[in-house]
């Protein structure tokens, strides 16, 4: 299962993207457009080449854009990540189908989900965010 979250932006209102969490990921990155959508700004460059998965063959090496972007932790907290920009973080996924019955489960094993946002759309889900 992806490890996928639904995360408010700090200083945005009305502003959650969609973090897909990769621990195999030794960086993080941020969608170039969701970049200029929050207008954040370039605070660095670093020279990059990699392959991130939905994308095929690696990119040739390039230099690339490092901004700041502030998440609103659970707790609350505006917490900031260092982020490089990259065109694509992956290809849309597919957001999974729950049993009708699965709210009684749920609650009977005091269990919660993370967003129902993420599951009750039969749409896909764009990731603008990768956590490495």
């Amino acid at each position: 299962m992806l490890q996928i979250a639904q995360v408010p932006v700090c200083d945005y209102e009305n502003a959650n993207l969609s973090l897909l969490f990769d621990s195999g990921s030794d960086r993080s990155c941020i969608s170039e457009s969701c970049a200029k959508k929050l207008g954040l700004k370039t605070i660095g460059k670093e020279t990059n080449c990699a392959a991130l998965f939905g994308q095929g063959k690696p990119n040739a090496t390039r230099l690339k854009n490092k901004c700041n972007v502030k998440l609103l932790s659970t707790t609350f907290e505006c917490e900031e990540m260092i982020v490089s920009e990259t065109p694509t973080i992956c290809s849309r996924i597919q957001r999974p189908k729950l049993p009708q019955d699965i709210d009684p489960y749920l609650k009977d094993n005091g269990l919660k989900l993370a967003t129902r946002a993420l599951v009750d759309s039969d749409s896909r889900l764009r990731i603008e965010i990768l956590v490495g």
